[in-house]
């Protein structure tokens, strides 16, 4: 009997993963991150505005940045309408960065992904 159990639960994980992967292809949170922050403001050709890449900051840093429903992004981008931006682009956002950044297992640079962007 725990057998058939445990055979469900893992065949109801493999279906849910499936289903997350349709949903949510693995490049979304870069692909979303680069349109919307890196190309549009933070690839370093404007004047005042820092160049960004999830590699920027840690981990840590990263989590203060949408801390509080992303007061701190909202707070730095006064007048900057986000309104095309889902509850689900902010979390694959926020989800890539920290994946990515300084302190993770696989920082990541802008530079080396300019061709990720669809």
């Amino acid at each position: 009997m725990k057998k058939i159990y445990l055979l469900v639960a893992l065949l109801i994980m493999i279906f849910s993963a499936v289903s997350y992967s349709k949903k949510y292809p693995a490049d979304y949170g870069r692909n979303t991150w680069k349109k919307n922050c890196r190309l549009a403001c933070h690839d370093g050709s404007k004047t005042g505005v820092p160049k960004l890449a999830p590699n920027s900051k840690t981990q840590q840093q990263w989590e203060n940045v949408f801390a509080q429903n992303r007061k701190y992004i909202y707070e730095m981008h006064k007048g900057v309408d986000f309104s095309h931006l889902s509850e689900k682009d902010w979390n694959m956002i926020k989800l890539f960065v920290i994946q990515h950044a300084y302190d993770s297992d696989q920082p990541e640079s802008c530079e080396t992904t300019e061709n990720f962007v669809k």
